[in-house]
């Protein structure tokens, strides 16, 4: 499997304090792969630094063999989406028009709309059962709608690598468990995603790989029964949990 992001000993400085400390991931076509950490432990900057929007003090980043901080923002576009934490206000503008604005690196010259435009935008909106939805405003939706919306407009960017932060902390445990069978079904055809989630249960039922971030380094890659260890989340996160692993999936249980 070719690697659709590739992260090298990557360090982000911010004034004296390193945010990222020698960072290394390889993300393959067909597969999710899980971010996890605490707050502050680097996860939004690691995904930013993907698509070159924060500068790198050393280490390499390639989206396939691409440079991502030597390439102009609509090529990058066409290599990989990313959907941020924090949901806009959109400005006034209905579900559908929000959902079109993924299409800006596929506009060609004259700025209208193509049939290829339209398919993408009606496709993403379906995909995330949005078609009610669509003429509404986007500053009228709760905070899930929203971003079950921006994951549409990042569908309708038809981007092979997808950069998610927390998808689903303002969703239901029916709407992410749909999040994530919509990401699937994207990536199955020479797609990737990584994803920053901070369900531990969900990630481990959800992502073909984790990979554990603390204090800005990554301190565990693998699958979900090799990350998630008890002594893993007590070193990460600070509390003692039980974690149970069948043929089916991986439990995590953090007392009260």
């Amino acid at each position: 499997m070719s690697a659709r992001l590739t992260l090298a000993d990557v360090t982000v400085t911010r004034g004296a304090r390193a945010v990222v400390r020698g960072a290394s991931l390889e993300v393959h076509e067909g597969e999710i792969v899980g971010l996890l950490g605490p707050n502050g432990a680097g996860k939004s900057t690691l995904l930013r630094v993907a698509l070159a929007l924060v500068p790198t003090t050393s280490g390499r980043v390639r989206l396939g063999d691409v440079d991502p901080y030597a390439s102009e923002r609509r090529a990058l576009a066409k290599l990989a989406v990313l959907l941020p934490e924090r949901a806009g206000t959109g400005s006034g503008l209905s579900v559908r028009e929000v959902v079109r604005t993924g299409r800006f690196a596929h506009v060609g010259p004259f700025g209208g709309e193509s049939a290829a435009d339209r398919a993408a935008v009606d496709a993403a909106i379906e995909t995330l059962s949005l078609r009610d939805l669509a003429p509404r405003r986007f500053d009228s939706l709760s905070a899930g709608e929203r971003k079950r919306v921006l994951l549409a407009r990042c569908f309708a960017q038809e981007a092979p690598l997808f950069l998610l932060d927390e998808p689903t902390s303002t969703l239901d445990l029916g709407h992410a468990r749909a999040l994530f069978g919509a990401v699937r079904a994207r990536v199955r055809d020479r797609g990737a995603a990584l994803v920053a989630v901070h369900d531990l249960g969900l990630a481990a039922a959800v992502c073909d790989r984790l990979a554990l971030m603390h204090d800005g380094a990554l301190v565990a890659i693998g699958s979900p029964t090799e990350v998630l260890t008890e002594q893993n989340v007590h070193d990460t996160f600070g509390a003692r949990a039980s974690v149970e692993v069948d043929a089916r999936e991986v439990r995590v249980h953090i007392p009260r």
